[in-house]
């Protein structure tokens, strides 16, 4: 079931890895993860799958889990897209029915394993939404290639078609029973120099200390653009880029147990690869021991060029 497709884990209560992957379907791992279960597929309460595409899993109180899925509400006159939160007091073999996290009105979506349980105990749930000025997706993505022999050939894994995408923070004070968006609503760039607005997508949130959240989003300015809170997520700084080269790709922003430094793992890019069309050719993670100030430590995990540390351009 693709494993390692869009994963998320938690350490369960017993000391076992629950891993979710491809929409709610769960393995678990005695041994550190060694070695995994068969996979099952996880229900809710009413017996319906646990959504599709993205999920994340959180620890709760009591040794309860959460995940936090994209999803679409049944039983509601907006047929849109939503993230949604699940519980579960077993480990992961029942689970609640969905709340609700994001608004209804537009499709919304996240990166798979970005909730985050601050040191408050508040949840974190980040979160992008958009719209299509295209009327048919399936036309669109037709569209994107390039002449091969004559032939017109489809290349790249999206769709380019003019839209317009946003990212968003939600957060939860009672282990997920109700949730509230962060105030100002879309966070997106506005680049005064140029006099233009720039889209963002899939972001990665991290806590850098307690009440201070440092988050990540992808763009298509050949840069990681990064947010801060002060707020434990309820209010977001206008997005600046950062110094990490980046191809417009999403990436992963987590804290190192045991030393409590910031990774981060994602697609590095130079101007230059961008526009030979090799934006995804190197995945790279690199350091940071002043809670996101500074990076460093830049290595390869794994690479088709050549280069570990890239200027961005």
């Amino acid at each position: 079931d693709g494993i390692g497709r869009r994963g998320t884990f938690v350490e369960l209560a017993d000391g076992r890895i629950l891993f979710s992957t491809n929409g709610g379907r769960f393995r678990t791992s005695p041994d550190g993860g060694l070695t995994w279960s068969e996979s099952c597929e996880g229900v809710d309460a009413d017996g319906r799958s646990l959504g599709h595409g993205e999920g994340s899993l959180v620890p709760l109180a009591d040794n309860a889990i959460g995940y936090a899925s994209r999803y679409r509400m049944t039983d509601d006159s907006d047929q849109s897209t939503c993230v949604v939160f699940f519980r579960s007091e077993d480990g992961g073999d029942t689970w609640s029915r969905p709340v609700r996290i994001t608004a209804p009105g537009q499709d919304h979506a996240q990166l798979n394993g970005t909730a985050l349980r601050t040191s408050s105990g508040r949840i974190v749930v980040p979160t992008y939404a958009g719209m299509r000025m295209a009327s048919d997706p399936e036309a669109v993505r037709k569209q994107s290639g390039a002449y091969l022999r004559d032939q017109w050939v489809g290349v790249g894994a999206h769709d380019y078609d003019p839209a317009w995408c946003w990212c968003s923070a939600y957060y939860s004070d009672d282990e997920g029973h109700t949730w509230h968006g962060n105030r100002e609503g879309e966070i997106f760039i506005w680049d005064e120099e140029a006099m233009n607005w720039n889209r963002t997508a899939e972001p990665t949130v991290e806590e850098v200390a307690p009440g201070h959240l440092l988050m990540f989003m992808r763009t298509e300015l050949g840069r990681l653009y990064q947010s801060w809170s002060s707020d434990n997520g309820e209010t977001w700084t206008a997005p600046k880029p950062t110094l990490l080269a980046a191809s417009n790709s999403p990436a992963q922003l987590k804290r190192i147990p045991s030393t409590g430094d910031l990774v981060v793992v994602w697609s590095q890019a130079s101007e230059e690869d961008v526009e030979r069309g090799v934006g995804r050719s190197r995945l790279s993670t690199a350091v940071s021991r002043s809670q996101g100030a500074v990076w460093e430590f830049f290595q390869n995990i794994d690479s088709a060029l050549e280069g570990t540390r890239i200027e961005p351009g």
